[in-house]
């Protein structure tokens, strides 16, 4: 269960850090 919810915590970090970088690429495009 540890592994599991560890994976979880991996990829929600791993979204996280794409969406927060497409949106500062967007940011800069729109600029």
């Amino acid at each position: 269960v540890y592994v599991k919810s560890g994976m979880n915590l991996a990829v929600s970090i791993t979204l996280h850090a794409l969406n927060n970088l497409i949106s500062f690429i967007a940011i800069v495009i729109l600029k």
